[in-house]
């Protein structure tokens, strides 16, 4: 089916929303997907490649633009500075496409939207930057580490100098980089009602490629060999996908998508649930989109159920597309905020799930405008509502009883300082299990996992 319709002005859409309304990045892109899924493959990829390359390097071609520019990148127009950073993206990282070319379409992209009167200056822009593109320099890498960190993979610098107080600088440079890494699709097998060969048979037919989750000291020796060993089995990376919903295994239910590192929280619900326990009343207080929920839930089959619960309705009512297409039946879902305590509950469930707020730092991998929008303030709001929420689901707990705190960050102060936080004024509390998991440095994306015990009454 011929297409009357320019790709790139279909990505300069999608980073125009974000730029300038502040949409979120990975949404508008999946909803311009969807909206023209009758594009070639070729054309969605180019897409997809285009509009992810930029917020991915977002500021690295805003400080080589400005190193070409006599007028700042950021004293130009939102959709012109879209546009340059397309074109030089294009120009600096996508040999497939021609210099002319990438200048070329910028400079009708500048005319079609009412900027004829800058056509030029993006013209020249990027005909400049195209000459001098193997000699642009960047921060010297020994003196000044974290600032070339920060602009060469684009991240600010505040968070570079985080990463390397927590983690040291090599550690930060593996981070780093990982958020500029091509990453695979990572999927989590449902076993209720599947198992690994059944499915990898399934997946064959459809032509899916499948492999596991490569093996990696750093993640075993921060998991520990039990919970490792199990991750090794349940994990899955895929390749070869177009569509999801257009394979019968995935509407089906016979896995879910999940990153490795999100699957934690349930093989360690798997360890305190047990399997020689009944009537087990588990409650996931921030369970959208249902990853963690779905997991639990398939560990406890008929011998407990979950209460999942969301701040939106929106939010729950895509918890319940995956509960339903996974046919989990001792699930329910419900709206409510966690801050929004429920008496009833006090002291009544076996284990609790916290997947609280965070301030996303582990996942810039996959949604790399998080770190564009956060800031040190923010993180600190975040924390006092993470120990909020902390307070709150300390009381759920019955004696005996476990909660499961995590987080897809790798804020020292969000995830192991709430934790030594909470055990120092519940003193009722033993920590059973923790693990941080660092982006780059192990096969995942990064997070945090602590698992408490009430060992007593207060």
């Amino acid at each position: 089916m011929a297409v009357n319709c320019n790709v790139r002005e279909l990505a300069l859409e999608v980073l125009a929303a974000v730029e300038k309304e502040h949409f979120k990045f990975n949404d508008t892109l999946h909803t311009q997907l969807m909206k023209y899924q009758y594009l070639k493959k070729q054309d969605r990829a180019f897409l997809t490649r285009l509009c992810e390359g930029v917020m991915e390097y977002k500021l690295r071609l805003d400080y080589v633009i400005d190193k070409i520019s006599n007028t700042p990148i950021h004293k130009c127009k939102p959709l012109i500075r879209c546009i340059l950073r397309m074109g030089a993206y294009q120009i600096l990282f996508m040999d497939s496409v021609p210099d002319s070319a990438a200048c070329n379409e910028a400079v009708k992209l500048a005319k079609k939207r009412g900027f004829s009167g800058l056509s030029g200056f993006v013209n020249g822009v990027l005909r400049n930057l195209a000459k001098e593109k193997e000699s642009i320099s960047y921060p010297d890498r020994q003196k000044y580490p974290e600032k070339y960190l920060s602009i060469y993979y684009s991240i600010p610098e505040w968070i570079i100098g985080q990463w390397v107080s927590q983690y040291g600088l090599e550690n930060a440079e593996i981070m780093a980089m990982d958020t500029v890494s091509r990453r695979p699709l990572t999927v989590r097998i449902n076993q209720c009602i599947t198992d690994i060969k059944s499915l990898s048979s399934e997946w064959e037919k459809e032509g899916i490629v499948s492999r596991r989750l490569p093996l990696n000291e750093a993640a075993k020796k921060a998991l520990g060999d039990k919970v490792f060993d199990e991750l090794m089995d349940t994990a899955f990376y895929l390749e070869g996908i177009d569509y999801l919903n257009i394979y019968d295994s995935f509407l089906k239910g016979m896995y879910t998508v999940q990153d490795a590192g999100a699957m934690i929280s349930g093989i360690i619900f798997k360890q305190v649930a047990g399997y020689d326990k009944e009537d087990i009343l588990a409650l996931d207080m921030c369970a959208a989109p249902g990853g963690k929920t779905a997991f639990a839930a398939e560990i406890l089959g008929k011998r407990g159920r979950v209460i999942a619960r969301d701040v939106a309705k929106a939010k729950v009512d895509k918890l319940k597309e995956t509960v339903e297409r996974l046919n989990l039946t001792n699930v329910v879902c419900e709206v409510r905020d966690a801050l929004d305590a429920s008496d009833e509950l006090f002291g009544n469930v076996d284990v609790v799930l916290l997947d609280a707020p965070c301030s996303g730092l582990g996942v810039l991998g996959r949604k790399k405008d998080i770190c564009y929008e956060i800031n040190e303030q923010q993180i600190e709001q975040l924390i006092l509502l993470q120990r909020d929420m902390l307070k709150i689901s300390l009381e759920y707990v019955k004696t005996g009883g476990y909660l499961i705190y995590s987080t897809c960050t790798v804020n020292k102060r969000e995830n192991c300082d709430n934790i030594d936080w909470i055990l120092n004024e519940h003193r009722e509390f033993q920590k059973y299990y923790e693990a941080q998991l660092l982006p780059g440095v192990m096969p995942m994306d990064g997070s945090y996992i602590a698992c408490l015990r009430k060992e007593r009454s207060k």
